[in-house]
């Protein structure tokens, strides 16, 4: 039989397998010529971040090579390192893509590989500036800001490290447009970020926020009326202080998949607002001249909302669950409202309604199709400072009161009046005019309530039918209001 290959070294140092010189078999032909072939190249450190020297060697099968030719460039642009010797040395400052490419010969053959590697940015620090997508690698305990992000479009991907700070200042400082911070904890900071004047858009996404007794800020502070904030998948505690503030700090905010605990959401005179999706608990909802708000499949448990002078574009609050609060939903000089699909559900009073009122006959507000169950005092209260500026500002359609008003604790209306009823509207203190009325009452079920499942005042409440009771302990009043 032929010898086997024996290793030996070549004049570049490389380890290599070559076959011995060519023997004559039986049949007196020699053996074929190994091919020269370039396996792989090997890069070393494999992860290389910028500023670290890297090395570059080829595991290369066949004869030995006579040249040597390396080329260095980022992927598609132009060359910025060449070397003719086996191995090169680099050291690349710039995080990116790169591609590597090798080209050998000997007297007869010739090989070529090409290789794609990236190089990362370097680990962060307390004050580094960043201009690319960056991922955090370490955990940071900073005495003051802890990063900067300077550019456009650019996501800094914690990676489930946690950033600590001081007790103050804000955690990370934004400069640009449409920037992203995800995926870790932020904690000990007055705010999570801080914009400034260039920044429209900002996105916080599945991070953990945690104002640990830090100085009072809001989650995102910057100056007024500048951004657009996305809050996705965030989990917020934020000892009782207010989350947001639009009065000094964002011209929209839109709050989905999140949880909030502790806290106060502040939504004041925005363009707009929408909540969609999120978990509420121990916290307070207090919106004040909103000019549209989506607030829909929310859960506020224990988290009173309270809405007021909203009244320049209608405003939805639909398929929500409301329980263990005081009151639940508090509205006040406001119109246009759509309130539909709701739960209410062991709370003190589930809605509670005061000042409703309309600047045009198209914002006459609805409340329809909720579910309003054991509530202590009442489902829906209207107060008797209710204003009519139309003859109808709101109507009541098509909603199930149960059990309601059985632990009301001697809560009375501006009459007298024990409050203990699925739906209990008092007489308005300014008397409508003959024969129009600011509340219409329609299609209602009521069952099983502590006192009466609808007790109105038959001038302030025009019944439009198909209002029912069973089990109320004292049915309707007026009589005539349910079948």
């Amino acid at each position: 039989p032929s010898p086997s290959p024996v290793p030996f070294t070549s004049p570049s140092g490389r380890q290599n397998r070559a076959s011995p010189s060519p023997s004559v078999g039986t049949t007196g032909s020699p053996s074929p010529i190994t091919q020269l072939t370039i396996a792989a190249i090997t890069i070393t450190p494999p992860r290389p971040t910028a500023g670290d020297p890297i090395t570059f060697t080829a595991d290369i099968h066949g004869p030995d090579p006579h040249t040597w030719s390396w080329t260095l460039q980022p992927i598609n642009g132009p060359t910025q390192r060449t070397s003719d010797q086996p191995t090169l040395h680099d050291t690349i400052t710039t995080p990116g893509t790169y591609t590597v490419t090798l080209h050998i010969k000997n007297d007869t053959q010739t090989a070529e590989h090409h290789q794609n590697f990236t190089v990362g940015a370097p680990p962060l620090t307390c004050g580094t500036t960043i201009t690319v997508d960056t991922t955090l690698t370490t955990d940071l305990t900073c005495p003051t800001t802890a990063l900067t992000i300077q550019g456009s479009s650019i996501t800094l991907n914690l990676d489930g490290h946690t950033i600590t700070g001081p007790g103050k200042t804000a955690a990370i400082a934004v400069s640009g447009d449409n920037n992203t911070i995800t995926n870790g904890t932020i904690t000990k900071y007055a705010s999570a970020a801080k914009p400034d004047t260039t920044t429209p858009d900002l996105t916080l996404r599945s991070l953990k926020l945690r104002k640990s007794g830090a100085e009072t800020d809001f989650v995102v502070s910057q100056p007024p009326g500048r951004a657009r904030v996305t809050i996705e998948a965030c989990d917020i505690d934020w000892d009782g202080a207010e989350i947001s503030d639009s009065r000094h700090q964002v011209a929209s905010m839109e709050m989905t998949d999140s949880t909030v605990r502790n806290a106060i959401v502040g939504l004041y005179g925005a363009m707009e607002f929408v909540l969609r999706g999120n978990t509420f608990e121990d916290s307070k909802l207090r919106g004040d001249q909103l000019s549209g708000a989506a607030l829909t499949g929310n859960t506020f448990i224990r988290s009173p909302v309270t809405l007021g002078r909203d009244y320049t574009r209608p405003t939805e609050i639909a398929d929500n669950t409301f329980t263990g609060a005081e009151t639940a939903l508090s509205i006040s000089e406001s119109s246009g409202l759509n309130i539909t699909g709701n739960t209410f559900d062991d709370n003190g009073v589930g809605m509670k309604i005061t000042d409703f009122w309309l600047t045009g006959r198209e914002n006459v507000s609805h409340v329809q199709a909720n579910h309003f169950h054991n509530n202590k005092v009442a489902g829906i209260l209207v107060r008797s400072s209710l204003r009519q500026s139309y003859p109808l500002v709101l109507t009541i359609t098509g909603n199930w009161l149960d059990h309601n008003g059985y632990a009301y604790a001697g809560t009375v209306d501006g009459q007298g009046k024990a409050v203990d009823d699925g739906i209990h509207i008092e007489r308005l203190s300014t008397p409508p005019k003959p024969n129009e009325h600011a509340v219409l009452l329609a299609g209602n079920r009521t069952s099983g309530n502590a006192d009466r499942g609808i007790e109105a005042d038959s001038d302030s409440v025009d019944n439009g039918g198909d209002n029912t009771s069973s089990g109320d302990e004292n049915g309707c009043y007026p009589e005539t209001m349910c079948e």
